[in-house]
């Protein structure tokens, strides 16, 4: 392993880091022209990954390189530091006897001084204490990406289309676009960056009608608008509405049908990031 492949790690995450928070996810350019206010949005992909999960894998993977740089420094301290304070071998240095006739005493042996090692005990404790925090770490990060996914999967298994119709509105669908062949992608569960449209079929009475439709979040209404006014007495045809902008925040959504400023018909649909 290369010298300094912690600080590489750590310049990599920082790097990724920096990218994930400032890559963008939309634009919204408006003008005014002669019809009036005019705004393009433009919704980001990257290699045909929505850009909130280009985020997302961006923020793991430089919590993981940083992660992974935090401990290599720390492993390479602790190899330092095991180096540097070894034991050195002592020199142990005696004077001779000599013979002599009295009884003389041999000096004593001179030891010089040695450095004193770090014991190893506190050492193994000291390395413990880095491991614990360091793991602790690296398991709260995982179990905040794995509480995410299982929250993810919890509300797409959970969620169930409700459907109502009535006399003049009697079938509705919902889809992300509409073609000469109808209503396209039909579906309960879409992905954000998407239009939400709308298809449904009319049997008119014997009086002229209107009919309008409002899409809304919870207690929000996200657009609304005026699909017909005056609809000819006993026409029967499908019509269609579409949301002005995608949908970008993710949740359960309800589209609802009026008819003569009633509420006759629904529709409810998911929104995954």
């Amino acid at each position: 392993m290369k010298k300094h492949a912690d600080l590489e790690f750590l310049g990599l995450g920082l790097l990724l880091l920096i990218v994930a928070i400032i890559l963008p996810t939309e634009t919204e350019t408006c003008s005014t022209t002669a019809f009036g206010p005019s705004c393009i949005q433009t919704i980001y992909t990257y290699n045909g990954v929505s850009a909130p999960t280009a985020k997302a894998i961006l923020f793991v993977i430089a919590a993981l390189c940083i992660v992974g740089g935090v401990i290599l420094l720390i492993l390479r301290n602790l190899k330092q530091s095991k180096i540097s304070t070894g034991q050195s071998t002592a020199t142990i240095t005696s004077t001779p006897p000599t013979r002599s006739t009295a009884l003389t005493s041999s000096p004593p042996s001179t030891h010089p001084t040695a450095s004193v090692p770090i014991d190893k005990a506190d050492r193994r404790k000291y390395r413990t204490t880095i491991l614990v925090v360091v793991g602790s770490f690296i398991l709260i990060l995982v179990i905040i990406i794995g509480v995410a996914i299982i929250n993810q999967a919890q509300t797409t298994a959970t969620f169930h289309q409700e459907v109502t119709t009535g006399p003049h509105i009697t079938s509705i669908e919902v889809g992300t676009g509409i073609s000469n062949s109808g209503l396209q992608q039909q579906g309960e569960t879409f992905q954000a960056g998407n239009p939400s449209c709308i298809s449904f079929n009319v049997h008119n009475g014997s009086s002229p009608g209107s009919i309008d439709a409002v899409l809304s979040q919870g207690n929000t209404t996200v657009f609304s608008g005026s699909v017909v006014r005056g609809l000819s007495p006993y026409w029967q045809g499908p019509f269609w509405i579409c949301s002005q902008y995608n949908i970008l925040n993710p949740g359960v959504y309800q589209w609802v049908v009026n008819y003569n400023g009633s509420a006759e018909a629904s529709i409810t649909f998911q929104v995954t990031p």
